[in-house]
């Protein structure tokens, strides 16, 4: 795995971001899944946003009855938890799946 992080601290809209990038070489392994798990100090209740289309926000919640896939959302283009201070929002480049399994992370 190489993975690559950037660190940017700009002014306007654009402020503070982080942009991780992940080369993986899969082709000397069969049916494995690669997950990236992002932990934060952010309360955010058990609770994380994906968006639908584009356009729409939906909230979604870990459910313990369910199993573990039970639990993974369509993330189109982005996700997010939030407190009332602080939101770590996770933009992607390809639609993926996303989990948020304990509070504080998005994975």
């Amino acid at each position: 795995v190489q993975q690559v992080m950037r660190l940017y601290n700009v002014p306007g809209t654009e402020g503070l971001s982080l942009d991780i990038s992940s080369v993986v070489d899969i082709r000397d392994h069969v049916n494995k899944e690669i997950a990236m798990r992002l932990t934060t100090d952010i309360e955010s209740r058990e609770t994380f946003f994906t968006d639908l289309n584009g356009f729409q926000i939906q909230p979604r919640r870990y459910f313990k009855k369910l199993p573990l896939q039970a639990n993974f959302y369509p993330m189109p283009v982005m996700a997010y938890i939030q407190d009332e201070k602080y939101r770590l929002t996770l933009h992607t480049a390809q639609a993926l799946g996303v989990s948020s399994l304990s509070n504080g992370q998005l994975e």
